[in-house]
């Protein structure tokens, strides 16, 4: 009898770690959509307020989509966050003029993301793997598994004109276009090679930055994945062009605590403390640095 017990335990376990579609944010008492789902589920509790919302503000400009080309076949992903502010305002834009374009519903996937750090940006099977995924929404457009365009975060120009843009083969660059370059150099070379190269990479990507926040996130996003050598390297990175920005700091100073490099460490929060004095955080970064090492 107790081998099944045990065994109806690890199915149940099992099977729901697998099948997760919410969790429930202790910080904020919000539930969150987690995993994939269809559109369908942003038109209910807790959802359906802020879609409702979105909506009403949305008054559509088909003028740019007379002829549907290249999105009639096309296989959309859309990852967002329950959580987010971005994701609630043009989400259910996007999908509302999906429908008056009459284009198919069964083409479209939603993938909810978590936001607690230690999952940031990640479904619970990891279904962002290989996409690049460090804002939400980001919309990504396929044919044929070959990817055409993707809006991240936000239209460039409006919904309606940077789908027609994709549609006729000719996309925007996406924002964030220092991510999209380090993405691609990090994961083409080894860890040694980019650290031994990261003089040239700070000289080609200092101007394609929007400010400390693109590599910030971008930087956590790779903790969370368990890529420490890269996120070390996009924090370090951040720091060099941004080096009056606490927050900076304060991130690099988290990633080195992850590898137990505590004089490190502590000199980023006693940097964060010089420029930002009586810094709460770093006050107590810089305590539980000093227990740990004592320790030692």
């Amino acid at each position: 009898m107790k081998f099944f017990s045990i065994l109806i335990s690890i199915l149940f376990f099992g099977l729901y770690g697998f099948s997760q579609t919410e969790y429930l944010s202790k910080s904020a008492n919000e539930t969150h959509l987690w995993g994939i789902h269809d559109v369908e589920s942003l038109k209910t509790e807790p959802y359906i307020g802020w879609y409702e919302k979105s909506i009403s503000e949305f008054k559509t400009d088909l003028s740019d989509l007379e002829e549907i080309n290249l999105l009639k076949n096309s296989d959309v992903k859309i990852y967002i966050g329950t959580w987010c502010g971005d994701t609630k305002k043009w989400v259910p834009k996007f999908i509302e003029l999906w429908k008056e374009l009459e284009l198919p519903f069964d083409k479209l996937q939603l993938i909810a993301l978590h936001n607690r750090q230690d999952v940031y940006k990640q479904g619970p099977n990891r279904e962002e793997l290989g996409d690049n995924i460090h804002r939400v929404p980001t919309f990504t457009f396929s044919v044929d598994d070959k990817e055409i365009g993707r809006i991240v975060e936000r239209p460039l120009h409006s919904l309606e004109r940077d789908l027609a843009q994709i549609d006729k083969g000719i996309p925007s660059r996406p924002r964030y276009q220092g991510v999209v370059y380090l993405n691609q150099y990090l994961f083409s070379n080894s860890s040694e090679m980019f650290l031994d190269d990261f003089d040239n990479v700070y000289k080609d990507i200092r101007r394609n930055l929007s400010g400390p926040g693109e590599l910030n996130t971008y930087g956590y996003v790779l903790k969370a994945a368990g890529e420490l050598s890269q996120s070390l390297f996009v924090f370090q990175l951040n720091k060099k062009i941004y080096p009056y920005d606490p927050n900076c700091y304060d991130s690099l100073g988290e990633v080195y605590m992850t590898l137990e490099k505590w004089e490190e460490a502590k000199a980023c929060f006693e940097k964060v403390l010089s420029l930002l004095p009586n810094d709460e955080r770093a006050i107590s970064k810089l305590y539980e640095i000093n227990n740990v090492v004592a320790d030692l």
